[in-house]
């Protein structure tokens, strides 16, 4: 595949394109509230840091596996063109495409981590940590291949934390888990030496993720802290430190170690230790009061939690993604420093 050098890229993002906005969820950015619209391709939808829109975020399901004839590389590479051909009518629309102007997020949420694969959700085949890492390279050149300069993409390798689907309340001492953790770490790294041996790197990178939940069903406090602090040991080792996305939930579930009010150990897992960061999923006003409990904790402590992205999820009816993502900055805002910058949204799992 031939690609556009930056000079090229430059010079496309010129060009005049027709307004275009479809769709109706609704993005606020700009530290509280700022609304635009923007179309996106199918599968999980999630927003970025900036003015440009939404952008995607993809659950590894059966619905995938049988596209393309299985070929899951091709299936993410067309997804990857078609997120930059949306971006780049949007910018060039709002009559501006400078170098470096927007910062965008996308999450691939492969399922269930372990050792030397991670389980996929529902029938898809289970896909082994170097298979993952060609999968989100797929998407990160084709998404290069077809972007403006404008833009910088910070792409997720994301699993849950049904960790080697060991779900013990006591402190896990189970060697999967660690390992998990250090695989994920390993195939971050490797991709991005990937992207920076093509030269890519100036504009994408891939980082880890975790959809961190506290409900039952899912893995315990200790296992998940297992797992993040082992990517975090990891990810030190290297040059370049990968943050460790966190896009899940603050339940107050009473969910085996989590405790009945799990502020303080969803504040642990979601910023205070190593590179992680929150992307917490607001799909409720009871869950934006649950968030509300993490951040009222942070701000007693010297290191104060910061949100970027809110993950909302208008399809559970709970409430519409923009009163969702209104009640998370109202009852969120105060306590945080700098606000809340973006909303997003993502579609539940099939």
């Amino acid at each position: 595949m031939t690609t556009r050098t930056a000079d090229r890229k430059s010079d496309l993002c010129r060009r005049s394109f027709h307004l275009w906005r479809i769709r109706s969820i609704v993005l606020a950015v700009v530290l509280l509230i700022s609304y635009f619209f923007i179309s996106t391709p199918p599968q999980a939808r999630a927003a970025s840091l900036s003015p440009i829109g939404w952008t995607n975020s993809y659950y590894l399901d059966s619905a995938m596996a049988n596209m393309n004839g299985g070929d899951l590389q091709k299936t993410f590479s067309a997804w990857g063109t078609a997120e930059a051909k949306n971006d780049n009518a949007v910018a060039t629309s709002r009559g501006a495409c400078t170098n470096g102007q927007y910062t965008m997020y996308v999450m691939i949420d492969y399922g269930q981590p372990f050792s030397t694969y991670i389980s996929t959700f529902g029938t898809a085949p289970d896909q082994s940590w170097s298979q993952a890492q060609n999968i989100a390279l797929a998407y990160a050149k084709s998404w290069y291949s077809a972007s403006y300069s404008c833009f910088r993409l910070h792409l997720a390798m994301g699993v849950n934390n049904q960790i080697c689907l060991n779900w013990a309340s006591t402190n896990n001492t189970d060697p999967c888990v660690s390992t998990a953790g250090n695989a994920l770490a390993q195939a971050v790294e490797s991709a991005n030496a990937t992207l920076a041996s093509l030269g890519y790197s100036w504009q994408v990178d891939i980082s880890g993720g975790i959809d961190a939940e506290s409900d039952p069903g899912f893995g315990s406090y200790s296992t998940t802290l297992g797992f993040v602090n082992a990517y975090n040991t990891k990810i030190n080792t290297y040059t370049t430190k990968y943050q460790l996305y966190d896009f899940g939930d603050a339940t107050h579930s009473c969910n085996l170690d989590w405790s009945c009010d799990p502020s303080s150990r969803v504040y642990n897992i979601a910023w205070s230790i190593g590179y992680d960061y929150p992307f917490p999923e607001a799909y409720s006003t009871g869950q934006n009061s649950n968030w509300l409990g993490v951040s009222q904790y942070s701000s007693r402590t010297s290191n104060p939690i910061q949100y970027s992205i809110v993950m909302l999820d208008a399809s559970q009816a709970y409430c519409s993604d923009t009163a969702c993502w209104q009640d998370f900055a109202n009852k969120n805002g105060t306590w945080i420093q700098g606000g809340v910058l973006a909303g997003s949204a993502q579609l539940p799992l099939e």
